[in-house]
């Protein structure tokens, strides 16, 4: 049987696709691969478990673009 993860284990993860989120144009499919999670699914359900918002909102947010 095959436990949850703790959150613990899941927030440098989702530290990392936060930043990817914040700092590219990388689709949220491309974040979820890069950051291990594999599946859109999983990484949008992590990331508003954790931060308290979607993936969207928050690269809306925060979207740091060059002047």
């Amino acid at each position: 049987m095959r436990s949850r993860q703790s959150s613990d284990s899941l927030q440098p993860r989702i530290d990392h696709a936060r930043l990817l989120m914040e700092s590219t144009d990388d689709t949220v499919d491309r974040v979820a691969r890069d950051t291990g999670f594999g599946s859109t699914v999983s990484l949008r359900h992590h990331f508003h478990r954790m931060l308290g918002r979607p993936e969207t909102a928050h690269r809306a947010r925060f979207r740091v673009t060059a002047q």
